[in-house]
């Protein structure tokens, strides 16, 4: 009788354990699957439109009213697209003459790594300014803009520039020379 009674017990037992186990794997399926797997994706942000020309920029601290044409140049020292244009905004930088217009870089990294990043490619500069690509409503680096005095874009490059692209930036920046 004992030993039936055990028998039985063990049979219990582990019925009772594979019950446990089996629940578990359960409930621990059903939390995954609400809250993990199928867990719905928060709503998409909207998208900002991407800037414009004739948008009007914030105003930045050294103000767009030193010259009536200022090339923003939107970068990140992480950006492989940014490094690949270096030497064109080399080019950039050094086809300016004093006055006529500026050159002004923005990075959301500090402004020391920034410069550095520039140093070391002998992009020359006028201003540099630390602040998110989406202070300007852009949504990615490398992006040039043409800014007037008052704010107001001129125009827009994004991205690695084509060789006729340069050519249209440089254009722009030789019909400054001749205002």
């Amino acid at each position: 009788m004992r030993e039936s009674l055990s028998k039985t017990f063990r049979v219990t037992e582990i019925g009772s354990n594979i019950a446990i186990v089996s629940l578990a794997m359960l409930l621990g399926y059903v939390l995954l699957s609400r809250y993990i797997i199928d867990s719905p994706s928060p709503p998409p942000r909207e998208a900002a439109e991407n800037i414009q020309p004739r948008a009007k920029l914030p105003q930045i601290d050294t103000g767009w009213d030193k010259s009536e044409n200022n090339f923003l140049l939107i970068l990140s020292t992480t950006c492989k697209y940014c490094t690949e244009s270096l030497p064109f905004y080399k080019k950039l930088g050094n086809s300016k003459s004093s006055g006529e217009a500026r050159l002004i870089a923005a990075f959301s990294q500090d402004r020391d790594e920034a410069a550095e990043y520039l140093a070391s490619a002998q992009v020359a500069v006028d201003e540099i300014i630390q602040t998110a690509p989406d202070y300007f409503n852009v949504r990615g680096t490398p992006t040039l803009l043409l800014v007037d005095r008052d704010g107001i874009v001129k125009a827009v490059w994004e991205g690695k520039l084509a060789a006729d692209e340069e050519n249209e930036v440089l254009a722009r920046l030789a019909g400054a020379r001749g205002m």
